[in-house]
């Protein structure tokens, strides 16, 4: 029998954008395509279910339809598309194309009166048809051999419609599904119900009686009692109108018959290439699996597998280098080998040998990949490294670092390179593959990154990145690999100690909470549901999500705050938000550390070099960027870090660098004068703005400095300190009165970012801010706050990696160890009796990084762990 699908090809992309909107996905030329590559996984998932032998997308047009005509406000009051989502629209034209699905518009008609129309045909045809929308007006043509497919969150949570499962669901045949749409009213669309009916009364309504007519009759006659009566018996000619609305026409005009709609499976050459294009190599790779008969060959290279290393190949040629392990963790992975690729050929060697160390540790000039993840693999630092690949693509677009090797190799023009799992099968549990495989994999990604040298370095060039790329994210990527191979000594006894303390004491609140009820707190669903439901607590002021009212910590706070102190539900809600806290103390940060300390009871911590826009360093595995700085749970944290014996641990950060960034970027005359006589900058600011620091007027000011910086609305600043919106606006007001030169720097900064669409440091880093000028609101605002803000903390990034190369190179070969960085900190294992002099060194190298209009200062302090040392 011959299937119809039929896709309703406006929702299904609204609905890929939407899914995959924070991914931040882009196609090889830097173009959105987050909606487009879930697109590709919808309609797979879609045709492989369902293995139609017709296909057909219909789509919306920009022209009115005779709804529009006969109701002006029909769909009124939608938002406008996404920039991005509309740059998006022409890719899937050319999508459908090369899938060879047949896709069109009529101008006066919607999409699901093409599908609807088809539909008709195709059943009366004897077709089998499938529909899938996410668009509920076409539930009315639920019948026999028409079946309507709803996608949910994705299609995680599809649903099926026969006429079977709707009569379940909706509790009424589908052929009333028109008057039922009628009467309650469609939001998305603009079309308003009969007042105080809604989806319960609407049921029960079309349950009692055979149609629309009778049941306003029924009103009239005085058998629908009260409101619903009253507003039902006056509206005949509304549902009717609304019914002329949502009907859908079953004789729109078709450019294509049905026999012209035959497909056949996705799988084309067209598409494959289409993906590739994009750069969706992993896609690609799959369909390119899938299609039948000959299919031209990935290229391969040529290289030789050795087993004894000949340093005279590579003297005197620059050497492209390539090593991965077989997961990211390269401290607990097995390495994969190491292959060379220069004009003496391509090798590949299955061990790093000695002979190779020996070499690595060499003059002769490097290209790398990762060139931090090849010192930390080997063990110590990969001399005369000229370039690295991955660092310059990250530069070049900072989406790249989250990228795997094959689309970072495509994008600059290479397409030799296997996607991940073609190799290694899948991500989260990798397998070794065969001998030769490995060696291929591995070679070609050497080569990869020798052909695409010439294209990176020039982008590099062209964007004016070489200062950043060859002054600091070069030179820092040893320094970082140190840092990891130094590791952190953890306190594994006091470790033991918390465990027993913190579970203790989450037995005890367990206990209290059982008392008053049995259900799984840790469950938000759950939790919500007894709290707003079963015991019908109020509701004013809470988060509502899609599961339901919100129980984070904020909206449960706010929900005991309005509760009697001396209540049962104040008391639950009290021992829930300190369940949170030690359950957070206890598997977050105490367990969390655990699972990653090693046999010599230390943790290493990978370093991030470029996953920031702004540039800063990230850690994971564990993660110590993210410890809280003054809560109980980051002091918890920090005493778990502690040092060997004869040693003090030593915590040095900058001093306000990012408001000292300021000054130097915005050049204000006043906050330079206060930071050259060294004054206290927030005292200064509340002097300037209230007349006086007393009165918490410092703590304003403080606010305000840090706000400024970052973009702060004065709703946020309000929030923040505890005031008025009025007053915040007042406050912003003074504070630009008094330094003009920040306000004309951050209109100066949006005026440049909404023209440029980027911004960047002193340094010349640079970040795209693509969203300056959306459409939407908040994204706006927010691409505002990154413009401002960039300059600015990125600046002090790039300052404190400058400052880590530095002092690296000062302490390299003595007993002083950098063994962490967080933020505008350096954390050192020092010896007792070295203390003075390497303080007092390691500050002077901090303070004098770089030269900027006002001085830089550093504090730090000492101590037995990194808590004592705060």
């Amino acid at each position: 029998m011959n299937k119809l699908l039929l896709i309703d090809g406006s929702n299904l992309i609204f609905r890929a954008y939407f899914a995959s909107e924070k991914q931040n996905i882009k196609t090889l030329d830097g173009r959105p395509g987050g909606a487009i590559r879930t697109l590709v996984s919808m309609i797979n998932k879609i045709v492989s279910e369902e293995n139609p032998t017709h296909m057909f997308i219909a789509l919306d047009t920009k022209a009115p339809t005779f709804r529009h005509h006969s109701y002006e406000d029909y769909k009124a009051g939608r938002s406008k598309t996404p920039e991005d989502l509309n740059m998006q629209f022409p890719m899937a034209m050319d999508l459908y194309d090369a899938m060879g699905i047949k896709h069109y518009g009529v101008d006066g008609f919607e999409a699901d009166d093409l599908i609807a129309t088809y539909a008709v045909r195709a059943k009366a045809e004897g077709y089998k048809v499938k529909i899938v929308s996410g668009d509920k007006d076409l539930l009315q043509l639920v019948e026999d051999g028409i079946e309507v497919l709803t996608p949910k969150m994705g299609f995680a949570k599809e649903v099926n419609y026969t006429p079977e499962v709707f009569t379940e669901k909706y509790e009424f045949a589908p052929d009333r599904f028109i008057e039922y749409k009628a009467i309650v009213g469609d939001k998305s669309d603009n079309i308003i119900g009969v007042e105080k009916i809604g989806d319960k009364t609407a049921r029960k309504l079309i349950n009692n009686y055979p149609s629309y007519k009778e049941m306003v009759q029924a009103a009239i006659d005085g058998e629908v009692k009260g409101k619903v009566g009253e507003n039902l018996a006056a509206s005949l000619e509304q549902i009717e109108t609304n019914i002329h609305l949502v009907t859908l026409m079953k004789e729109a005009p078709l450019e294509l018959e049905l026999n012209e709609l035959e497909h056949g499976p996705l799988a084309t050459e067209q598409f494959v290439d289409y993906l590739t294009e994009l750069g969706f190599t992993k896609q690609a790779s799959d369909f390119a699996a899938l299609i039948d008969g000959p299919v031209t060959e990935k290229e391969t290279v040529d290289f030789t597998v050795i087993n004894d290393f000949d340093p005279s190949l590579h003297t005197s040629a620059r050497t492209t280098i390539y090593t991965q392990t077989l997961t990211d963790n390269y401290f607990k992975s097995e390495t994969l080998g190491i292959a060379f690729s220069s004009d003496k050929g391509l090798f590949y060697s299955r061990q790093i040998t000695d002979e190779i160390k020996e070499w690595l540790k060499g003059d002769s000039e490097k290209i790398t990949y990762d060139y931090k993840a090849l010192c930390s693999i080997v063990g110590f630092k990969v001399n005369n490294v000229i370039f690295d690949t991955y660092l310059a693509a990250s530069l070049i677009d900072v989406t790249l670092n989250k990228m795997p090797i094959d689309y970072i190799m495509a994008r600059f023009g290479c397409t030799l390179v296997l996607p991940f799992e073609d190799v290694y099968k899948i991500k989260s549990n990798p397998q070794m593959p065969e001998a030769d495989v490995l060696a291929a994999d591995i070679a070609t990604k050497a080569y990869a990154v020798d052909t695409t040298f010439a294209t990176v370095s020039s982008e590099i060039e062209t964007n004016n990145l070489m200062k950043v790329m060859y002054e600091i994210e070069l030179p820092l990527s040893p320094v970082l690999s140190q840092i990891e191979l130094n590791g952190i000594t953890v306190d594994t006894h006091n470790i033991d100690q918390l465990k027993t303390k913190y579970g203790t004491i989450l037995d005890g609140i367990n206990e209290q909470i059982s008392q008053i009820t049995t259900i799984n707190v840790s469950s938000p669903m759950q939790l919500s549901e007894y709290l707003f439901t079963e015991r019908e607590l109020p509701t004013k002021g809470i988060k509502k999500t899609a599961r339901g009212y919100s129980t984070d910590v904020t909206n449960l706070t706010k929900l005991r705050d309005n509760l009697e102190v001396d209540s049962q539900d104040f008391k639950l809600i009290n021992l829930i938000l300190e369940h949170r806290i030690y359950s957070k103390l206890l598997n977050t940060y105490v367990i969390g550390i655990e699972k990653h300390v090693d046999e010599n009871n230390q943790v290493k911590p990978l370093y991030n070099q470029l996953l920031s826009e702004t540039g800063r360093l990230s850690t994971r595995e564990p993660s110590i960027q993210n410890i809280p700085i003054r809560s109980e749970e980051g002091q918890v944290i920090r005493s778990l870090f502690g040092t060997k014996e004869g040693y003090k641990i030593v915590a040095i950060d900058y001093s306000q660098v990012e408001l000292r960034m300021m000054a130097h970027i915005s050049q204000d005359e006043k906050l330079i004068d206060a930071f050259m006589h060294d004054a206290d900058i927030h005292a200064s600011t509340a002097e300037t703005i209230f007349g006086t620091s007393a009165d918490g007027n410092r703590s304003k000011a403080k606010a305000i400095n840090f706000g400024i910086i970052y973009g702060m609305s004065k709703y946020g600043l309000a929030k923040q300190v505890g005031i008025t919106n009025d007053q915040a606006e007042e406050f912003i007001s003074k504070y630009f009165e008094n330094y003009p030169a920040i306000k004309n720097y951050i209109e100066n900064t949006i005026t440049s970012a909404t023209e440029n669409k980027f911004v960047t440091t002193i340094f010349n880093r640079k970040r795209v801010i693509s969203d300056i000028n959306s459409s939407n609101y908040m994204k706006r605002e927010h691409a505002k706050n990154a413009a401002i803000n960039t300059p600015v903390q990125g600046s002090a990034a790039d300052l404190i990696k400058l400052a880590m190369i530095k002092v690296a190179d000062a302490i390299e070969g003595s007993s002083t160890k950098m063994i962490m960085q967080i933020h505008d900190e350096l954390v050192f294992e020092i010896k007792e009796d070295e203390l003075d002099s390497e303080i007092a060194k390691i500050c002077d190298i901090m303070q004098e990084a770089t030269k900027l209009s006002v001085p830089l200062k550093v504090d730090y302090g000492v101590g037995e762990n990194w808590l004592e040392a705060k």
